[in-house]
């Protein structure tokens, strides 16, 4: 019903064709492809563990949360230049910044998402600096800043 309420909202979008939706368990009753309102499709992929071809074929992400920790779908979405709107939940406001997202309020309406997506998919993101900020979250970097913190701890005079 969420996903039918989102494109019933986007119908007015005459030049988005399809829209994928990925998931896992909550998707698993859901028809695999089915019409929206204005003909628009929407296509039902349930698990799947190509999402870089995925990312590679999207204008934007959307994480409709009610709650997330630090969610890997968008840092992943992030690193192929893929600009993200979502819910301002949990750790989702640490990763997003206004140059590769849009936060939204948790208790959105399907058609401020809508709004929210349109305003997305209108804005000219700069792929190269929203996979700079995905970097700054990547595991090389959490191991550089370990790294550092290790040696500024166990160096001579600190306490």
């Amino acid at each position: 019903e969420a996903v039918a309420g989102l494109v019933g909202a986007w119908s007015d979008r005459s030049d988005v064709a399809v829209h994928h939706v990925v998931g896992d368990r909550w998707l698993a009753d859901a028809p695999p492809s089915r019409e929206g309102p204005a003909g628009i499709m929407y296509r039902v992929i349930g698990y799947e563990d190509r999402m870089p071809l995925l990312y590679a074929a999207s204008d934007c992400l959307v994480l409709p949360s009610a709650a997330e920790g630090v969610p890997l779908v968008i840092l992943e979405a992030m690193s192929a230049g893929v600009p993200a709107v979502a819910t301002a939940v949990g750790g989702v406001p640490g990763l997003l910044s206004g140059s590769c997202g849009i936060l939204v309020e948790p208790s959105v309406s399907a058609g401020d998402l809508a709004r929210a997506m349109e305003r997305a998919m209108s804005t000219g993101w700069d792929g190269t600096a929203i996979r700079a900020r995905a970097e700054a979250f990547s595991a090389a970097r959490a191991a550089v800043l370990l790294d550092d913190l290790f040696m500024r701890i166990g160096s001579p005079g600190s306490a």
